[in-house]
Order: C-alpha cells, then sequence, then structure tokens
C-alpha cells in the first residue's frame, strides 16, 4: 500500500493509523493486490483549539472614553495615553483588560471568527468606595447591532460582575458604559 496527501513517516497497511494534522488536510491510501487497486480518501477537519483572544490586544474599529484615552490593560488614567495603574476590581488585579471612563463606546470587528466573550464588569479599585465619590456606570454589550447585555447600575461598592455571552458569527462587537443615571464623575 502507498499514503499520499497529509501523511507523514510510516503509515498502517491494515487496521487504523492515528493521524496529529494541524491544518485541514485529505488523507488517500491506495492498496494494489492480486485481486487488484483500491483507494480510499478522507479529509480530517481541524478546528481551533479555543486559542484565547484579548479585547486589549486588538485595536477597536471606534473609541469613544469620557475622560482622556481609554486604556489597554491599566485602568483609566487622566489625559494621556499609558497613565492608568493596574486594573483592579474588590482587590483582585488583572493583568488583561480595558480602562474606560463613562460615556465610552469601544467597537471592534470581530468578523464572525470568535465565539464567546468573557468579561468581568466593575469600577476599578482607584476609586475607592466611602470618600464621596463612588461612581456609578451601567456596562453595555452590543453584537451586531443588538443588545445583548445589559448589568446594573454598578458603584465602587458593588462586587465585580462576571459576563459571558455566545458570540458565533458575529461580526461586531460594541461595549458602551454608561454614567448610570447621573453625572461622570469617578466613572471608571
Amino acid at each position: 500500500c502507498s499514503a499520499a496527501g497529509g501523511w507523514s513517516g510510516s503509515q498502517a497497511t491494515s487496521g487504523s493509523q492515528s493521524v496529529s494534522p494541524t491544518a485541514t488536510t485529505t488523507y488517500t491510501l491506495s492498496c494494489t493486490g492480486a485481486g487488484g487497486s483500491v483507494s480510499q480518501s478522507v479529509t480530517v477537519t481541524v478546528s481551533s483549539a479555543g486559542t484565547v483572544v484579548y479585547l486589549s490586544d486588538l485595536t477597536p474599529t471606534a473609541a469613544v472614553n469620557g475622560w482622556g484615552p481609554y486604556e489597554r490593560d491599566q485602568s483609566n488614567g487622566d489625559f494621556a495615553a499609558g497613565d492608568g495603574q493596574p486594573l483592579t476590581l474588590a482587590g483582585t488585579p488583572y493583568a488583561k483588560g480595558l480602562g474606560v471612563h463613562a460615556e465610552s463606546d469601544l467597537r471592534y470587528a470581530l468578523g464572525g471568527q470568535y465565539t464567546s466573550f468573557q468579561a468581568v464588569l466593575g469600577i476599578d479599585d482607584a476609586i475607592l468606595p466611602g470618600q464621596g465619590c463612588d461612581g456609578s456606570v451601567v456596562f453595555e454589550v452590543w453584537t451586531d447591532g443588538t443588545l445583548r447585555s445589559t448589568s446594573p447600575v454598578l458603584t465602587a461598592s458593588s462586587p465585580p460582575q462576571p459576563l459571558s455571552l455566545a458570540v458565533a458569527g458575529t461580526q461586531e462587537l460594541r461595549l458602551h458604559v454608561t454614567d448610570g443615571g447621573d453625572t461622570i464623575n469617578c466613572d471608571h
């Protein structure tokens, strides 16, 4: 028997053969014997193994932030890019994430290539509860123009809110943060 296509190394001439393709591949096994020849092909489709992609590693197609620029992997600071602090919610630091200030609106072109969106929502620990400036925000997540999730009003005293949404086939992800119904003071 001879093998063609995506095979590598030696192939079994009877029984079964294990393969470990890294891309979609067609395997063909052809055997010739006293009774003639036979050929069999099989296509093995490989899907992604669930690679995590962080929005902070992507560039938004549009970005509006209520106080200075939005920040990647740090809290919203003041008016200069990169002037935030480590992202921290209820004492838990986060190495990856987005720091924004209400009113903010970030849009990402997903191109239908992701299956889920996961986040932890909250007001950063830079805003201390009980100091006269607790902030208040509402987080909205939109996919392809449809509102998919709205958080309750969150303040600096609120526990972080986990969020998970299916986004398979989504072309555009929009993250919108409102002022929670009052002013934008301390809303980051």
